[in-house]
């Protein structure tokens, strides 16, 4: 497989208590492509990139799709999961894949998954099948 998708970085950061300094970013999100069409699998990876153990609140991580409807970003649907904490490591690597089809069907346009407790996205297109 190769991995052609984007990284975006996560807003949520640690603020240094002492001198209030530095941003130290929680996690990536990337997916294995930028663009897919409707009824296509979906490959997502997240990475702990920070030094503390973080904790999701279902098997998916707490992922979920947004949609941009031209003005802002407004939830469609969270993954569902198994309703048990999952935790991942310093420099752990979570895997969740999706199809892209029935309740999942995605319309055409701009989406993002993500988590929003960490505040961690990456964008998409969704194109005609």
């Amino acid at each position: 497989m190769v991995v052609v998708g984007i990284t975006i970085l996560c807003t949520y950061y640690i603020t240094s208590a002492a001198t209030g300094e530095g941003k130290n970013y929680l996690l990536t999100i990337t997916l294995d492509k930028d663009v897919y069409q409707q009824g296509e699998r979906m490959y997502i990876t997240i990475k702990n990139v920070s030094n503390e153990t973080l904790h999701f609140t279902n098997s998916n991580y707490g992922l979920e799709y947004q949609f941009w409807n031209g003005f802002s970003w407004t939830f469609f649907i969270g993954m569902p999961g198994r309703m048990v904490v999952v935790e991942l490591k310093p420099g752990e690597i979570g895997y969740v894949q999706h199809s892209l089809v029935g309740s999942w069907y995605l319309e055409v346009g701009k989406w993002r998954v993500g988590d929003s407790y960490y505040d961690c996205w990456t964008e998409f297109f969704v194109i005609l099948d």
